[in-house]
């Protein structure tokens, strides 16, 4: 794993998110970030969880959703544009194993796991194919993954664009293997230029690393095998009542 460093002038570290001049500017942290990468000739994409749920959802709800699994159940869930805007909303009725996102249900259903992401879904533009023909029959389970929202569906398709098939597939094994376990601790950002791309996590000062992300970290080291950094934004020596600082300097250090 890579560890960038940056600095930056600080504004504030007292909210729930720290802010920092770009410029004159008050900027996130992650904006900081997501800028540096762009001013280098970057694109870069906000992901955090809820983008690689929608690819979970829309490739994997006819699998867990199989009526012939005899673990199979109705259940019901509030809808998740009426709870976004502030209404109760109809129930949702879909289908689900008892024992989804378990390590269990991986194990129990392993044959049809392994014939669900056969090659063929490798080839060519298939995945995309794919994921426009399975994107409306997918709405109900991703409803209850909360992975429903336009933006986190436009997120997900422009890194189908850019992640190699074989990357998805890990990633819809990596999560179906232990789905609860593994669904949290995504990185902040996707970062892309022609063939190149990572992701990163990003931590202000004195922000650490969760639980669940530390838990994708070792995951992606033992399973997933993506490339990624992690981008620390220090405070810059300089005062306040200097001028900002607009271009900071990384350090890489490999591995930590």
């Amino acid at each position: 794993m890579e560890l960038l460093e940056l600095s930056a002038t600080y504004l504030d570290t007292t909210g729930k998110k720290a802010l920092m001049l770009d410029g004159e500017e008050p900027v996130s942290v992650e904006k900081f970030v997501s800028r540096y990468f762009e001013w280098r000739g970057f694109h870069v994409l906000f992901t955090e969880n809820a983008p690689l749920h929608v690819l979970f959802g829309v490739y994997m709800w006819s699998l867990i959703q199989d009526p012939k699994d005899p673990l199979v159940r109705r259940v019901g869930f509030g809808n998740r544009h009426g709870f976004d805007g502030g209404e109760q909303g109809e129930i949702i009725w879909t289908l689900l194993p008892e024992d989804f996102g378990t390590s269990t249900y991986a194990r129990r259903r392993r044959s049809a796991l392994e014939a669900h992401l056969a090659p063929e879904m490798l080839g060519g533009n298939e995945l995309e194919r794919l994921y426009d023909y399975w994107l409306e029959a997918s709405e109900p389970f991703r409803q209850y993954l909360w992975a429903h929202r336009a933006r986190d569906v436009d997120t997900a398709r422009q890194l189908l664009r850019i992640l190699p098939a074989e990357c998805i597939c890990r990633i819809l094994r990596y999560l179906v293997d232990a789905y609860w376990d593994r669904y949290s601790g995504w990185p902040d950002l996707f970062v892309y230029k022609n063939a190149e791309f990572f992701f990163a996590e990003v931590k202000s000062v004195g922000d650490r690393l969760s639980q669940g992300q530390k838990q994708w970290i070792r995951g992606n080291r033992e399973h997933l095998g993506l490339p990624f950094k992690l981008v620390k934004v220090h405070k810059s020596n300089r005062s306040q009542t200097d001028a900002p600082v607009v271009t900071s300097l990384a350090t890489p250090r490999t591995p930590i």
